[in-house]
């Protein structure tokens, strides 16, 4: 049996200036792809509920 090799990615997304309507198309992608997200308390929470939806 072959063993399939992970590698594991790393993408780093801007929120810019906090208008959910502004972030990016590519944005939306990696989160809704993402397996675990960080962020920080400048995050605008309509982004989290966005991310929420997506699953």
């Amino acid at each position: 049996m072959s063993k399939k090799t992970i590698y594991p990615k790393l993408t780093v997304v801007g929120a810019g200036p906090g208008d959910v309507e502004l972030i990016t198309v590519k944005a939306i992608n990696a989160l809704s792809e993402a397996d675990v997200i960080l962020y920080d308390a400048l995050v605008n929470k309509e982004l989290l509920k966005m991310r929420q939806s997506m699953h």
